[in-house]
């Protein structure tokens, strides 16, 4: 996957387990860069940021994921919350007792409906038939946090449900180095490894390289440093 931007020469190549990051000092450049891909997530198509995927152009909309607040992550976004649903009836599905189970209480319940109708003066007809799915929405699943749950553990878990529901296929942290120590980050990293996610990381402030973070560079004078090399 590279990542390039109108303008300059650098071809960020982001790769799993690469660990790529770009330091922008030019303050005019990184606003410009960051709005850019907001942009782009909100579908005003524009050709100042590329990423490319074996040739082929990511749909941002779609394919990347942009966080910029490590304080608010959006839990109860549909796309969370669908995917939630999904995984609770692949289990469901997997278990073919407690699928039978279900199956049979629907019934039941469908039963109880018809009796509550029973007394009507007017002749009522319904849905017996509840898709499994209409019936876990009854429930409002969602994803519960545990109190005290610190803005780092929230991250975790965020970069974990990216990956076990297939979110996006590139993450661009911004400031992630001024929002959390070279611990942090490298638990951050970890999981990202782990779970295969590229990613990249922009910053608008130097810092000193972390174990083997492929690291580019844009100064204030917007001279380009590839600093990997």
């Amino acid at each position: 996957m590279i990542f390039r931007i109108m303008g300059f020469d650098l071809e960020i190549n982001i790769e799993e387990n690469k660990r790529a990051s770009l330091i922008v000092l030019n303050k005019p450049i990184f606003r410009s860069i960051i709005n850019a891909i907001y942009n782009n997530l909100k579908n005003e198509e524009n050709n100042d940021i590329v990423i490319e995927d074996n040739g082929i152009i990511l749909k941002y909309a779609k394919e990347v994921t942009c966080i910029n607040d490590y304080f608010e992550f959006d839990f109860k976004a549909k796309s969370i919350i669908t995917n939630l649903y999904k995984k609770i009836e692949e289990q469901i599905n997997i278990d073919v007792n407690l699928k039978q189970e279900i199956e049979m209480e629907i019934i039941k319940l469908g039963q109880i409906v018809d009796k509550a109708t029973n007394g009507l003066d007017i002749e009522v007809g319904f849905n017996s038939s509840v898709a499994l799915t209409s019936l876990l929405k009854l429930y409002s699943f969602n994803i519960d946090l545990i109190d005290g749950c610190s803005v780092l553990d929230q991250l975790l878990l965020w970069i974990n449900l990216n990956a076990d529901f297939k979110l996006a296929k590139l993450i661009i942290f911004i400031n992630l180095h001024a929002n959390f120590s070279e611990k942090e980050i490298l638990e951050i990293y970890k999981i990202l490894d782990y779970k295969k996610i590229k990613f990249l990381c922009i910053d608008s402030q130097s810092y000193d390289r972390i174990n083997s973070e492929s690291l580019y560079l844009i100064d204030e004078d917007l001279v380009e440093f590839n600093c990997s090399k």
